[in-house]
């Protein structure tokens, strides 16, 4: 248990994310949707959006919302091959076809990795799984940068599917996708029992290190919008306790040190007890850090801005 741990070393939370808190962005593939003729863009006012994970289509709205996704499906708008992927493997207003699902998401997948996901969730789901072939597509959608990627792909090794169980090999691909701040990731390292021996007190420490840097993360992030809204009143320093306990995603805060101005320690207060976080690494389950802030004033608006 850590108690009353303080972020040791780090500089005072800034308004926008310090060069040091900022991650590497893989290149993306140049969008396709761009190449697609208007009159294909002007049938899809909304476009075709990727479900979220385990979120279903209740399929097209009409005829002609089914002949504009399948348009820009053959022009080659991945997320509507994703989209149309799922009508198919649903039979979700189209005729159910796995095999079409497949050669969808095969498709999606050139320029959109999600698109390996889905074609692991679809042969897993299959009459006779195949889950060796789906642990391949869970490994190229992480190697995507897909999240779920590695929550999927874990899930195979901890329950021995697809090949031997083996909970070292889970728990090195969930830190994959919790050190990058993956929700889901985090909280699958507690269903590892075998988390405590498979980490010496360096790896623990490393884990304890990353969960901190993620939920500091967000927390720039909320000031940041926050101080951007005007939420913030006037400008002063102080020190807030971060309080976990019992595995709650969202912390007690208290202002221990103030700025001051009551008004500004209210509001931060509320600012900091809405950033959600995951359950800290298996044995912190209860925790206090100390996080010190400093709220810069608002610069006025210019002419330009003003206008």
């Amino acid at each position: 248990m850590r108690s009353s741990t303080p972020f040791r070393g780090w500089p005072l939370l800034p308004l926008l994310l310090a060069t040091w808190l900022v991650q590497p962005v893989m290149a993306q593939p140049a969008n396709t949707a761009a190449t697609l003729p208007k009159s294909i863009s002007a049938r899809l006012p909304l476009g075709c959006v990727d479900l979220s994970d385990g979120q279903r289509s209740t399929g097209p709205r009409d005829r002609q919302h089914l002949a504009s996704v399948e348009a820009a499906a053959e022009a080659g708008r991945a997320s509507c091959q994703l989209l149309l992927g799922h009508w198919y493997e649903d039979g979700a207003g189209v005729s159910l076809s796995q095999a079409k699902a497949m050669d969808l998401y095969r498709q999606a997948a050139v320029n959109n990795g999600r698109g390996h996901l889905a074609m692991g969730r679809l042969v897993e789901s299959d009459w006779t799984p195949d889950y060796a072939r789906a642990r391949r597509h869970y490994a190229d959608a992480i190697a995507h940068s897909v999240p779920a990627g590695e929550v999927a792909l874990a899930r195979l090794h901890r329950e021995g599917l697809g090949g031997p169980k083996d909970q070292a090999e889970a728990l090195r691909v969930l830190r994959m996708g919790a050190y990058r701040g993956d929700n889901q990731s985090w909280r699958d390292m507690h269903l590892l029992s075998d988390y405590a021996s498979l980490s010496d007190e360096a790896q623990k420490l490393e884990d304890f290190t990353n969960w901190r840097r993620n939920y500091w993360q967000r927390l720039s992030q909320a000031m940041s919008m926050a101080h951007d809204q005007g939420a913030l009143p006037g400008a002063g320093s102080g020190v807030w306790l971060a309080e976990f306990s019992n595995g709650a995603q969202r912390p007690q805060v208290s202002n221990i040190e103030t700025s001051g101005r009551d008004d500004l320690d209210r509001a931060v207060t509320r600012v900091l007890a809405q950033v959600a976080m995951p359950p800290p690494p298996p044995g912190e389950q209860n925790m206090s850090l100390k996080i010190p802030l400093s709220v810069a004033p608002r610069e006025p608006a210019t002419a330009a801005s003003a206008r």
